[in-house]
């Protein structure tokens, strides 16, 4: 796949890349770059988590590394009332 068609395929429904250049750039001095994918699932997984695979599946073709976060300690305390959170620690 070439540089063109690897950024078209980057490119796919997205609403915004910040600089089309140094996208290109990236592309064309990298064989293998990385991206990376941070969620926080406070709740059960649903279909609002489908489009940011489809996306990841993009990069993925076009040959990036991706790395993905699932913080899932941080949902956990988000959805966690301050009294519960209180005898969690030590003071």
């Amino acid at each position: 796949m070439n540089t063109e068609e690897r950024l078209n395929l980057i490119k796919r429904n997205t609403a915004e890349i910040i600089t089309e250049e140094e996208l290109k750039k990236l592309l064309e001095s990298k064989k293998k770059p990385s991206i990376y994918w941070g969620t926080t699932p406070t709740g059960k997984p649903h279909v609002g988590y489908f489009l940011p695979a489809l996306k990841i599946a993009d990069f993925l073709k076009a040959g990036f590394k991706v790395k993905i976060l699932l913080a899932d300690l941080h949902a956990a305390l988000d959805n966690t009332p301050w009294a519960v959170l209180e005898k969690r620690y030590e003071k």
